[in-house]
């Protein structure tokens, strides 16, 4: 959720277990989603430490607000006709050959 209240999906990774590279950035965009839940803020790429930074707002405002939507449904919304549902897919049909 932005502040005009429009909601997004933030392609956040999950870290790789074998500790390589990127770990840094990954933990710290999932760090940045969870305080999100509570509180505004903001993120910045920092490149000298690999990781974001973040930067909560300093005003008094309300937590945000989220639709009271599953996970699936905001996908649905994002994605639109998107989404591969099925292997009957024109999309699968095209890769196989098969139109």
């Amino acid at each position: 959720m932005n502040r005009a209240d429009v909601t997004f999906l933030w392609p956040a990774k999950l870290p790789d277990a074998g500790g390589g590279g990127g770990r840094s950035w990954s933990v710290s965009a999932l760090e940045a989603a969870e305080r999100a839940k509570t509180s505004w803020l903001r993120i910045h790429g920092n490149k000298d430490t690999g990781a974001y930074d973040r930067f909560v707002a300093r005003a008094e405002l309300p937590e945000p607000k989220f639709e009271d939507k599953t996970f699936g449904e905001l996908v649905r919304i994002a994605f639109k006709d998107r989404i591969i549902d099925s292997i009957d897919h024109s999309l699968v049909k095209e890769i196989y050959g098969l139109i």
